[in-house]
């Protein structure tokens, strides 16, 4: 996952852009991110890319190397382990063009996912040959080169060709050395894009809450199909329509309440942490266990489960306890790590409070967590922790479905066979009470339970067809990865 902050100024009044743009990514960096690149323009009309993996230390070198008052910063940040090839330090983004004397920065967040289609589209008609692995932000690059080379400098006209090409990927900035801007919003509506104008200074976050930390509480989503435009000369900012070839689809990503979003960043307008307690809410009231205060603890999985595990514990007057389980900072996301040093690092991921034995010792313990995706991560989570503390029982609460099915998009789950809830359950939608017993029992838990997708849509309170469920109900939301998905399953039957 891929976060976005672009701030430009209005004037020459910017001698604090280096600032205002750091503490907008920070407060982006909602989840591991270690590696950061950016973009700056200068009065120069030059365009200077760096890529660093220190935030601080890095922006002091690279204030004292560029030239020139800077103009507009982008900045990008993306998980780590997202990358496990040697040359991919080559590939990131933002990325820079130059072609004679026209130059531009890109940046954008999530996938493209038809790029090798696109890449066959760029090798047949420009003779270019793509290295190998093929990466979707190198397959834009040359897409943009390609509109450059012919002398087009209009960037709504560079990102309407890019918008009606590209199956996926969500929110695009463009960056010109003759200082003009612009961004789109994509046409399904997938992760939001926030922006405002505030003391001669545009502002544009991935996340709403980044912009609460440069006092911007006053801002506007960009709708879906749409951009926003600055002229370099002029300065003016114009919102337009794209010329969209496909049909607009609103349909955002269910996963960007559960897990992605900052908990204080606004998703269809309502706070993420709201959406969060629909959720607990929804599952507490469910509850079929019985359990009792004296007896009884609530501990969450960090850091995306605080605040459920919170609600949860005060719906069902029961004690919640924190900082039973910390992350190891020195260990980065198992989730997307390769499968080879996957169980290496689960081992490492987790520190326990020795001062916390004595409590939790002979209680039952309840678990919470946001999502179950593969198996290993929680498999050994609640096994050392029970070896740990010694809790007279563990259950496990989920305020999500099983997630059944590939997700192509960004949570990085390209096939069916590492899904736990396939391999337990014969209906993924309608799990039976012996199937969740055994998975409970193969977690090393006395039980576990999930919310339905019924009960997810009835707390989220939206329409079922403006959300992506592609992860929980196979119905993708792009056409490409829809047959890409059928001729998946039509192998799997073949096989």
């Amino acid at each position: 996952m891929c976060w976005i902050v672009w701030v430009y100024s209005l004037d020459w009044n910017n001698d604090n852009l280096w600032e205002i743009s750091i503490n907008l990514l920070k407060w982006n960096k909602n989840r591991w991110q270690d590696w950061y690149w950016l973009s700056a323009l200068t009065d120069c009309w030059i365009i200077e890319t760096f890529k660093f993996n220190d935030l601080n230390n890095g922006t002091k070198w690279i204030i004292d190397v560029v030239n020139g008052k800077v103009i507009a910063i982008i900045w990008h940040a993306r998980y780590s382990t997202s990358w496990w090839w040697e040359s991919w330090n080559e590939y990131l983004q933002p990325f820079d063009i130059t072609y004679l004397k026209n130059g531009m920065a890109f940046a954008f967040n999530w996938n493209i996912v038809n790029a090798p289609d696109l890449a066959k589209e760029l090798e047949l008609s420009d003779w270019i040959q793509f290295k190998e692995p093929l990466l979707d932000t190198n397959v834009l690059k040359h897409m943009i080169l390609s509109k450059v080379k012919s002398w087009e400098t209009n960037l709504k006209k560079i990102l309407e060709y890019i918008n009606n090409k590209i199956d996926w990927a969500c929110n695009l900035v463009l960056l010109s050395k003759d200082w003009s801007m612009a961004f789109s919003k994509d046409r399904w509506w997938f992760r939001p894009l926030a922006w405002w104008i505030k003391d001669w200074k545009l502002y544009l976050s991935s996340e709403s809450a980044a912009l609460d930390k440069v006092w911007v509480h006053d801002y506007d989503f960009l709708k879906t199909g749409r951009l926003v435009e600055i002229d370099g000369k002029s300065k003016k900012i114009k919102e337009k329509k794209m010329k969209l070839e496909w049909k607009i689809n609103k349909s955002s990503c269910f996963f960007e309440t559960v897990y992605f979003a900052d908990p204080r960043t606004k998703v269809k307008d309502q706070p993420s942490n709201l959406l969060r307690y629909c959720l607990w809410q929804e599952l507490a009231n469910e509850e079929t266990e019985f359990f009792h205060n004296d007896d009884t603890i609530v501990i969450d999985v960090p850091k995306s489960s605080f605040d459920c595990a919170e609600w949860y514990a005060e719906t069902l007057d029961l004690t919640h306890l924190s900082w039973a389980i910390t992350k190891n900072p020195s260990i980065n996301r198992t989730f997307i790590s390769s499968s080879e040093d996957r169980a290496e690092k689960i081992k490492k991921k987790y520190i326990f409070n020795p001062n916390l034995k004595e409590i939790i010792e002979w209680k039952k313990v309840i678990i919470i967590d946001d999502s179950v995706v593969r198996w290993s991560t929680m498999s050994n989570l609640v096994n050392d922790f029970s070896n740990f503390y010694k809790p007279s029982e563990v259950h496990l609460r989920i305020p999500s479905p099983p997630i059944t099915h590939p997700c192509f998009y960004a949570m990085n789950i390209p096939t069916t066979d590492e899904l736990i809830s396939r391999q337990y359950f014969a209906d993924t939608n309608n799990p039976t009470k012996k199937e969740l017993d055994n998975l409970a029992q193969f977690f090393h838990s006395k039980s576990i339970k999930y919310i339905t997708i019924d009960w997810l849509i009835t707390a989220l309170r939206v329409d079922i067809k403006k959300m992506c469920l592609a992860c929980i109900n196979w119905e993708y939301q792009t056409p490409g990865w829809q047959k890409k998905y059928d001729e998946m399953m039509l192998c799997k039957k073949q096989d």
